[in-house]
This record gives structure tokens, C-alpha cells and sequence, in this order.
């Protein structure tokens, strides 16, 4: 049951970095990132914010079957880490790119 709260408690604050991210509406955090380069600042904001709570809700599930239902390796974890970094990647080139 402790291992529930905390997991509910660490992906919650993912969470709350993606709304953060959405309601700012800037994307300056990430590297090489010029100004001026993006023509929609917002919208590339409000789809990274989007798959950050997307990670943390994915993350949150993978725990609780972890838990719940049967083992899982960590490296299931992992993989969804690395590909949500390819999704924003990808944003971000898709955002340059237009």
C-alpha cells in the first residue's frame, strides 16, 4: 500500500510539471532551442505538457500492474521513457520543420 501512495505521489508531480509546462506556454527549456524558430510556442507547450502527463499516467498504470497483478522488469519503464523523448523530440522537430 505504501508503495501505491508513493508512486501516486511521484507521477502526481509529473503531472503537475505538464500542466506547468501547458499553462506557460513556453518550450525555452529545452536545449537548442531559438526563439523565433517555432512559429506556434503554445501549441508545441500544450503537446509536450500532454505527453508529460501521458508518461506519468502510463508510468502510474505500469506500477500498479507491477504491484497488482503480476512482476514486471523495470525495463518496461525504461522503454516508455525513451519513447516519450522521441515523442518530444519529434514535436519539436515537427514544430521547426512547419
Amino acid at each position: 500500500m505504501v508503495e501505491i501512495i508513493l508512486a501516486l505521489f511521484l507521477c502526481s508531480i509529473l503531472v503537475v510539471i505538464g500542466v506547468l509546462i501547458q499553462r506557460k506556454g513556453s518550450v525555452s527549456f529545452i536545449a537548442g532551442y531559438k526563439e523565433g524558430r517555432v512559429r506556434n510556442e503554445k501549441k508545441l507547450a500544450n503537446r509536450i505538457g500532454l505527453t508529460v502527463i501521458l508518461f506519468a499516467v502510463e508510468c502510474f498504470l505500469l506500477i500498479l500492474i507491477h504491484l497488482l497483478l503480476f512482476p514486471l522488469n523495470g525495463l518496461y519503464i525504461g522503454i516508455l521513457a525513451v519513447v516519450h523523448l522521441f515523442v518530444v523530440f519529434a514535436l519539436f522537430v515537427q514544430a521547426v520543420m512547419v
